[in-house]
């Protein structure tokens, strides 16, 4: 940030690669004290006008990460901050302890709600998604449905089936609602891989929680995978024909 911006800060705490504390404590008037903290163990004195926070990273390399950390633990600031921690604890003021309701700050009803909004907002964002596997519903029911195809249009009321031609009739159409089922999960993945990040830190966060994503994504997709069988069954069944007879 700017000096001016930079100088509004009352405390400051100066992390170093691999989460090592550089310095922590209050900056001072025209951030004194930071600037004092740094000279005082080797850093190159700030000049007149220099920005404290780009200073302060520069005087930060002249060490490595472990040295700074270590004179850290050795400071005045560090002693005083470990007596105010303990201070702490020994004279907690239960009445100011912060108590929550509930572990997320809205209702279930509303988390699944703001979700199905959500994936609704994506699924219009990324109509390729849906396309495909409507697509491939439709050629892979033809697929299968031309497996009988010529057996379907032959006499299919009066014609008798082998136990092979029935065992195979079986197999496909169990082929088929499996297809159905996974090419419906796998198609989603994703989706879900895209959401993820987004889910953990919103989790983390307590704003929403697994429930509430499955029940939205649930009912964010049963609209597509009605469609997906209904359009499967309705080409796999009018290109086989066999039913055609029947009753």
């Amino acid at each position: 940030p700017s000096a001016a911006v930079f100088d509004m800060f009352d405390d400051l705490l100066f992390l170093k690669k691999g989460g090592r504390l550089t310095f922590f404590g209050d900056l001072g008037k025209n951030c004194s004290n930071l600037t004092r903290y740094f000279e005082s163990r080797g850093s190159k004195p700030i000049e007149y006008g220099e920005n404290p926070s780009s200073w302060m990273l520069t005087a930060s390399t002249s060490k490595e990460p472990e040295v700074w950390a270590e004179l850290y633990k050795d400071s005045d600031e560090y002693k005083v901050l470990m007596q105010t921690i303990e201070t702490e604890r020994e004279n907690r003021d239960e009445s100011m302890k912060l108590t929550v309701d509930s572990e997320y700050q809205t209702s279930f009803i509303r988390r699944f709600h703001l979700m199905y909004w959500r994936l609704n907002r994506i699924y219009k964002r990324s109509p390729t998604y849906n396309l495909n596997r409507l697509m491939l519903a439709i050629l892979y029911a033809s697929v299968l449905g031309f497996t009988f195809f010529a057996f379907g249009y032959e006499d299919a009321g009066n014609r008798i089936w082998s136990e092979a031609e029935a065992r195979g009739l079986f197999g496909i159409l169990f082929e088929l609602v499996t297809f159905t089922g996974l090419i419906s999960v796998a198609s989603s993945i994703p989706v879900m891989k895209k959401i993820r990040d987004v889910f953990y830190k919103h989790r983390a966060s307590g704003m929403i929680d697994a429930n509430s994503v499955a029940f939205a994504l649930g009912s964010a997709e049963l609209p597509f995978i009605t469609l997906f069988c209904f359009l499967c069954t309705s080409v796999f069944w009018g290109v086989l024909g066999i039913f055609k007879g029947a009753g």
